[in-house]
Parts: structure tokens; C-alpha cells; sequence
């Protein structure tokens, strides 16, 4: 008897403990739902929750007109004028807006004998998709009138980018200097462009 009691207590002192560990569930209330883990990737598409800003290379026509400004000897005029540029698009953090750098080089026709090339790099507000803004200086060299001719001239560009293209205006200031010629002049122009980017995929 004194053994059966014992092993009694005993069974029961384990059992006790180990029972009142166990969860309860409380009448009427709804189950509770496994937990999901959820864990993104860089190669994911919401990676950090923003797309990612172009950052690439590309081609930039423009075509427009050269308004002469009559200052000191120099008469008004009108010219043709017509710019094929190689371009970059870089662009800092992500959002649909970023800070960006646009370098740009290449070659510019005005009028009948002006040949420059230009090379420059301004600051831009640039958007992946939708309306970018630039402020582009470039230094300029060539030829006109047939003699050496340098200068600079600053171009403030809109840009509408779709994808890899983009359609804008370019309002631009050009001082060139050749000979006994210092000529200022205004260009209004069409501009379209190419780019090749990481914008292409958010």
C-alpha cells in the first residue's frame, strides 16, 4: 500500500506541471492564423519600394533656330542650327524625381560654314518616365566664317521621356567668338533622344 501510494503522488506531481503548459483555447474565440513571413530580394520588384533611375547612355538630336542678337556691330539674324550629341543620363537614388548629372558631347551646325564641337556637364531633376529638366553648359569649338572660332553656350532642355525615348524643347544662350566677331545668340529647338539604361525595369 505504502508503495502504490507513493508512486501515485508521484505520477501525479509530473502529470500536473505538464498539463498546465499546454495552450487553452478560449470558448468562442476564432482561431488564431499562422504567421507569414514575407522577405523581399534585391532582384525583386518593390525592392526598396521605388524604381530605380536611369542610369545610362544614349543619342540626343536637336534641330531649331539660331537667333543672332544685334549687339555692338552685329547685325540680327536668323540661322539654322542643328546639334547630334552623344549624352549620358545619371541619375542618383531612387523615386519618381532624382538629382542627376547629364554630360553630353558632340558636334553643332549653325547657319552655312559654322562647325563646332562641344562638350559639356550640368545638373537635372530626371524622371524614370514623365518630364525631366536640365541645365547643360558646353564648351565649343571649330569653325566660322572660315577662320578658328570658340565658345559656350548653356542649354536649359525638357525632356518628356516614354521608355527608352524622349521628345523635349531646348532653350539655349551661344557666345562664339571668331576673328574680330563676338556673336551672341538665343536657340529655340526640337530635341529628341535615345537611352539606354537601367530605367528600362523598375
Amino acid at each position: 500500500m505504502r508503495i502504490g501510494a507513493l508512486v501515485a503522488t508521484t505520477l501525479l506531481f509530473v502529470c500536473v506541471p505538464a498539463a498546465a503548459t499546454e495552450p487553452q483555447a478560449i470558448p468562442g474565440a476564432a482561431p488564431v492564423p499562422p504567421v507569414k513571413v514575407i522577405a523581399e530580394s534585391p532582384g525583386g520588384p518593390y525592392y526598396y519600394r521605388d524604381v530605380r533611375p536611369v542610369f545610362g547612355g544614349g543619342v540626343r538630336l536637336t534641330s531649331g533656330l539660331d537667333v543672332r542678337l544685334g549687339i555692338g556691330d552685329e547685325s540680327t539674324k536668323v540661322a539654322y542650327g542643328l546639334d547630334v550629341l552623344a549624352v549620358g543620363r545619371l541619375g542618383f537614388g531612387r523615386g519618381a524625381k532624382v538629382l542627376a548629372v547629364w554630360p553630353e558631347a558632340g558636334y553643332s551646325f549653325v547657319g552655312s560654314d559654322w562647325h563646332l564641337l562641344g562638350a559639356g556637364v550640368g545638373p537635372a531633376l530626371q524622371a524614370r518616365e514623365g518630364l525631366s529638366f536640365g541645365l547643360v553648359p558646353r564648351v565649343l569649338y571649330g569653325v566660322a566664317g572660315g577662320r578658328e572660332a570658340k565658345g559656350l553656350r548653356t542649354c536649359a532642355i525638357i525632356d518628356f521621356s516614354f521608355g527608352q525615348g524622349g521628345l523635349g524643347f531646348e532653350v539655349a544662350h551661344q557666345y562664339v567668338a571668331w576673328g574680330d566677331h563676338h556673336i551672341h545668340e538665343i536657340r529655340f529647338a526640337l530635341e529628341s533622344a535615345v537611352v539606354w539604361g537601367q530605367g528600362e525595369k523598375p
